[in-house]
């Protein structure tokens, strides 16, 4: 991977110019050097990964380009935005889901990440002809058995993750987990998300354009980032979504293991076995330390009272978050869950030891957090482990 290339390809696919002064290469060219270092990647796994490079950048460049001729835009104000976060595999898809069946609510939709210019017209994130058109493509490919839905699938309509818009800043947990890269890991652990953050407004600035609202995102890895994250979001609210640690480590292990065999022959086992447990313990530690110094703007939820208690799970939040859940939302709420049960996407299976990862060390990492974890009272007192 060459970042010069990938620049130069990005400006011809969006047909914009690149601006001056943009924080994305920095990431960039860490990127290009992880993923030219890594041990295990195939030549086909590069070349995909480079076209991810270049689409991304290209998407941006275009709402760059589109804001230059709109700068209006730049005037919309995204006020108390919630951000449902935590370590991967907490639930924070279920919860962002969740949320999403209040109409207040603005999430930020899978097909509109990946098609962003010009933003969709009022009241058509759904209907819209490029999101139909990937459904579609979608529809084929579940029935051609080329997708797992057992462990992490969204249809195009529906609210995706933020790592796709920090992934056009090269600075997202999404290219980390994508191959053994030691150096970009350990860059990614240390970096300044503050550019990319305020990348992050400007981009949902341009898509509020004709569908405003109260934005509601989600993404695991905003937990490592919340306090820069609220140095451009100052009044956001945090959703933190909790789990046993052990069964985190382990899902998530399961599911670096399918990213590193897109693009390689087998996977790296090792390396996911020593440092994801790591970078999934800053999750959480980090969160405790924004917790302490933002006390008022962290709401707690547990993965097995939004699985278990979904519709309570929700009216308590908005409750402690000062929300009124209206009857309608409520219903919306319901409707949700009654068509999406659990077992209608198959069962994901992990354990610590298939990845030869030491439970007392998973214990060592997350003592902190386990005493922080049982002080989160559930919706039901005693229903819960």
């Amino acid at each position: 991977m060459d970042p010069a290339r990938i620049v130069e390809a990005a400006a011809a696919l969006s047909k914009a110019p690149v601006p001056d002064g943009a924080s994305f290469m920095e990431g960039l060219e860490v990127l290009s050097a992880g993923v030219n270092a890594s041990p295990i990647i195939s030549e086909a796994g590069r070349r995909s990964i480079e076209r991810q490079a270049t689409g991304h950048l290209a998407n941006r460049l275009a709402v760059e380009a589109y804001l230059s001729s709109h700068p209006q835009l730049l005037e919309g104000q995204v006020e108390q935005p919630v951000f449902v976060l935590g370590m991967p595999r907490t639930g924070t898809t279920l919860m962002v889901n969740l949320l999403n069946q209040d109409t207040a609510a603005r999430t930020l939709r899978k097909w509109e990440v990946n098609y962003p210019v010009p933003p969709a017209r009022a009241g058509e994130l759904s209907t819209d002809p490029r999101c139909l058109e990937q459904n579609a493509k979608r529809r084929r490919e579940v029935a051609e058995g080329k997708l797992q839905t057992n462990i992490h699938f969204e249809w195009y309509e529906e609210p995706t993750e933020c790592v796709y818009v920090l992934m056009q800043d090269f600075k997202s947990t999404a290219w980390d987990a994508l191959q053994p890269m030691p150096a970009y890991s350990e860059f990614l652990l240390a970096a300044d998300l503050e550019p990319t953050y305020r990348w992050h407004r400007r981009l949902l600035q341009h898509l509020q354009e004709n569908n405003p609202g109260r934005w509601t995102l989600k993404a695991p890895g905003h937990a490592l980032f919340a306090r820069d994250l609220l140095e451009v979001y100052p009044d956001a609210r945090l959703v933190w979504m909790h789990r046993d640690p052990r069964t985190v480590v382990a899902s998530h292990a399961s599911l670096a293991e399918g990213a590193h065999k897109r693009f390689a022959e087998r996977a790296d086992i090792a390396y996911i076995a020593e440092f994801y447990p790591r970078q999934l313990a800053e999750h959480v530690n980090r969160m405790l330390d924004v917790e302490a110094d933002h006390p008022g703007q962290v709401f707690h939820v547990h993965y097995e009272d939004a699985v278990e208690r979904p519709v309570e799970a929700v009216e308590k939040l908005y409750a402690d978050m000062g929300l009124a859940l209206d009857t309608a939302t409520r219903a919306a709420v319901e409707g949700w869950v009654a068509e999406h049960r659990r077992e209608s996407r198959g069962e994901h299976k992990y354990s610590l030891e298939q990845f030869g990862i030491d439970p007392a060390r998973v214990h060592r990492l997350f003592a902190r957090y386990a005493e922080r974890r049982a002080a989160v009272p559930p919706v039901a007192m005693g229903e819960v482990e």
